[in-house]
């Protein structure tokens, strides 16, 4: 991207040196806000705190030496590269080169329809436009069962190539412009700056090469290409996981790189998005700061504890933060004359909504600069027809994800929202908004101050610093020179990201959902810096200060960041310790899907996180992400009937952690292996199906508690056929909402008081039959008054010899009584010696 350089309103000295106090005062006060985290644990062990200092030091200390040497940063960025390849092999960087190169050639081979402008090719509004249409493509190809590696690698380098030559015919195409290998001189300031730059890169780096163990990705982001590339295809099943129908944008870009390279290649794409929100923010600010100062903004980012968050775990926010800034970019890079920047901007925000629910919020104050900047010849003008076209391409690439959950639950923010759009698939009154007691806060000045200083309170960070102090400088020097300047357009920008922060807050005061906006305020103040007073002297200060709080806060927004140690650079033993270490479950996950005899079993996690990435397809957890398991079960008295309502065959559980129905599962299953303190157990059928509802099931006192309807008592069982059927009126127990706490009342009025199948419920018979003959057995289910609820009809084969047949079943929640009968399933005969009707509680 080309941004032109903006002439400021020239400031008096006066005004400088009243805006350098004011910075210094807002630095001081920060820092003295900051006096409590000095004296609190932030690292595992001592020598982790030292490992990490020991990388962090060589890291900017070796940069800093070649910079002074003349070495141009780009070569230097060879050592993270390298660093890469080190510690994950080279399938990765490999993957992530190719997806970039063909998104941003399908990016420019879509501008190239209607933009006016001589981009290079190779531009990240480009890359943005591509991978917006990869992740929309890749939308509408999960509903099919045709998702597979060889499709992914050539229909995206078909497209790239495609697009190239397009481009090459119409002489739109440029090749990448190479940097001239010569030795390069810096000033000592620049070269502080770029060595601080790429140490943040080199660590980034570090952090997205560890192994994944984050609760979401395991769960939700990677869990999505996982299954599809075992089965091929994205079933959409809200049965399955609650959350399958949710806006899954960057998720689906994940995909390709996950086929092509595995859990590191996709986290590998996710950190890039980081690095090129960076690169952007740096673009932004050359043209209005000088360089060394725009390198500023790419340091603060790059050092920020709540980015290692964002790149230590495969979240979605680094992509939306990316989209968010190329359509302020796009806001900001252009004139009046320019064609093809609407679609730009309806690309980016369609997108940006399609990856998450509240990248909807960012939508009306862009659109609203737009027109003013349109108005003021600031901007490509508007006519109806590109209007037409950004309104088309922003409902193209945002619109999926609420159609399919619209169609699928008849809630289009399904399962958010629910108590207005009432859904059956999930929960109408309490609890039905996902919203977090914990991040919910009343607003107010102070706030902004406590979610710096006392962050800990605004995520699941161990500890206070997860977003440093820098905003804290920034934001408040942002305002005051936007006023003395008067630069309107720069308030609204700040205004926006401002307004974006107090609706997420609202709904849930959390610090990830806001950091897509962090880099408006981080590229709004830097420029504020640029205004000081000395500035090239004091902002240098300011930005060097504001960075190192943030490396010495480095591990406490992502908790395994406090256990790293140096050889987890080199030793891949010392990583799959650490991989065991912290998160079991998923060697036990890689173990069983390896194990060949338990495909088609269904998993159970019990008392253990739910990563569903690292095992087979249909796992299900006591977790609201399982919610047709996590639901009913809150009801029930014994785990077994959890278990079995899911059908359960494989159980795994914690051992020793304190988890209360440790007890019950050893009773119920039989242990096949352990890893550290988890059990992975097969549940012993026997045990589960244990209180009898039938009166003499097996006929010992003759036709007692039956009605015959005409089957007669034989020396091989009851005699019964189709038209002679046995039956009988079993009832069981009703369920007691008033023995629960008033907050889970609610919760279970949906669940039990409707005529969804919840209870299980085990029908067993034991007969013989002629040659071709089978048994049909039906339970007719009522309600407290006897009204007939529903059915359960069922034909099983038999033989002369005896047969023994298990029909689980699952009860609905209202249903207190139901009438069993047996018989054939013609008029031939079946002798009948027992029948049998279990709970398990």
């Amino acid at each position: 991207m080309k941004f032109p350089k903006i002439c400021f309103t020239i400031v008096p000295a006066s005004k400088k040196n009243l805006l350098l106090i004011f910075a210094s005062l807002f630095l001081i006060s920060a820092i003295y806000g900051t006096t409590p985290w000095w004296g609190g644990k932030i690292w595992a062990a001592p020598f982790n705190r030292d490992a990490f200092s020991i990388l962090i030091a060589g890291c900017f200390v070796g940069y800093l030496a070649l910079m002074r040497l003349g070495l141009p940063p780009y070569a230097l960025l060879l050592s993270p590269f390298a660093l890469c390849v080190g510690m994950t092999g080279l399938a990765p960087l490999t993957s992530l080169v190719w997806i970039w190169a063909c998104a941003t050639l399908i990016g420019a081979g879509i501008a190239g329809f209607f933009s006016n402008t001589h981009d290079s090719t190779w531009s990240l509004r480009h890359a943005a436009l591509g991978f917006a249409a990869i992740g929309t493509l890749i939308s509408a190809l999960a509903h099919f069962p045709i998702n597979i590696p060889i499709l992914y690698f050539s229909l995206f380098s078909a497209l790239g190539l495609i697009a190239a030559w397009r481009l090459g015919s119409n002489e739109k195409y440029t090749p990448p412009l190479w940097p001239p290998l010569a030795l390069e001189k810096h000033s000592l300031t620049e070269s502080l700056m770029l060595a601080l730059v790429l140490t943040g890169v080199s660590m980034v780096t570090v952090v997205t090469t560890l192994p994944e163990l984050g609760y979401d990705a395991l769960a939700f982001h990677l869990n999505i290409s996982a299954k599809m590339l075992e089965t091929g295809i994205w079933h959409f099943d809200v049965t399955q996981y609650i959350w399958s129908v949710m806006p899954f944008g960057a998720d689906w870009l994940f995909v390709p790189s996950f086929f092509l390279a595995g859990e590191q290649g996709a986290r590998l794409l996710n950190s890039s998005f980081l690095l090129a929100t960076a690169f952007l923010c740096y673009r932004l600010l050359l043209p209005r700061t000088g360089k060394t100062l725009a390198l500023a903004a790419p340091a603060l980012l790059l050092t920020l504890p709540l980015s290692f968050l964002e790149v230590g775990s495969a979240f979605i926010e680094a992509p939306l933060a990316f989209f968010f800034l190329i359509a302020l970019a796009e806001l900001l890079a252009y004139s009046s004359k320019d064609k093809g920047r609407w679609l730009v901007l309806g690309v980016a925000l369609g997108f940006a909504s399609s990856i998450k629910l509240i990248g909807l919020l960012i939508v009306p104050f862009i659109l609203i600069g737009a027109l003013l900047r349109a108005r003021a010849g600031k901007f490509e003008r508007i006519s109806m027809l590109c209007f037409v076209i950004a309104c088309l391409a922003f409902l193209i690439c945002a619109s999926s994800p609420y159609l399919v959950a619209l169609w699928k639950t008849g809630n289009p923010v399904f399962p958010l929202y629910n108590s207005l759009f009432r859904s059956a698939d999930f929960l109408t009154g309490a609890g039905s908004d996902f919203s977090n007691p914990l991040y919910e806060k009343a607003l107010g000045l102070k706030t902004f101050w406590d979610m710096s200083i006392q962050s800990e309170r605004f995520g699941e960070f161990q500890s206070a610093g997860a977003l440093g102090i820098g905003l804290l400088v920034l934001f408040p020097l942002s305002v005051l020179v936007v006023i003395v300047e008067r630069r309107w357009w720069v308030m609204g920008a700040l205004v926006s990201a401002v307004a974006y922060w107090i609706l997420v807050f609202q709904h849930q005061a959390y610090l990830r959902y806001v950091f897509p906006v962090i880099p408006w305020f981080l590229v709004i103040g830097v420029w504020a810096l640029s205004r000081l007073r000395f500035a090239a002297v004091s902002s240098f200060i300011i930005v060097m200060i504001l960075c190192l709080v943030n490396v010495l806060r480095f591990p406490v927004a992502y908790w395994p960041l406090q256990q790293f140690a140096l050889p987890m650079l080199w030793d891949r033993g010392a990583v799959a310790a650490f991989r065991l270490r912290s998160r079991p479950e998923l060697i036990v996950g890689d173990a069983i899907s390896r194990m060949g005899g338990y495909a088609g079993k269904k998993i159970v996690l019990l008392g253990v996180e739910p990563v569903y990435s690292a095992f087979p397809e249909g796992t299900v957890a006591d977790n609201w992400h399982s919610w047709t398991f996590f639901g009913p079960s809150i009801k029930d008295v014994k785990l077994r009937t959890s278990i079995a309502r899911v059908g359960g065959d494989i159980v795994v559980h914690s051992v020793g952690r304190g988890y209360s129905r440790e007890a019950e599962l050893m009773s119920i299953t039989t242990e096949l292996f352990r890893v550290g303190d988890l059990r992975v157990g097969q549940i012993r059928p026997e045990e589960m199906y244990l209180e009898e509802h039938i009166l003499n099931g097996d006929f010992s006192r003759g036709g007692m508690n039956w009605q015959l309807n005409g089957a007669k008592l034989g020396d091989a069982g009851m005699q019964s056929s189709f038209r002679t059927p046995v039956r009988q009126e079993i009832q069981f127990k009703p369920f007691n909402l008033l023995a629960f706490e008033p907050v889970l009342r609610g919760v279970l009025q949906n669940i039990t008081d409707s005529k969804v199948n919840v209870d299980p419920v085990l029908l067993e018979i034991h007969a013989t039959c002629h040659e071709g003959g089978a048994v049909r057995a039906t339970t007719q289910w009522k309600d407290a008054a006897g009204r007939f609820i529903s059915e359960d009809v069922m034909t099983y084969p038999c033989a002369p010899k005896m047969s023994d047949i298990w029909h689980p079943m699952l009860k609905p929640g209202v249903a207190v009584g139901a009438s069993v009968s047996v018989g054939s399933s013609d008029e031939r005969l079946v002798n009948i010696n027992k029948i049998s009707v279990r709970t398990t509680e």
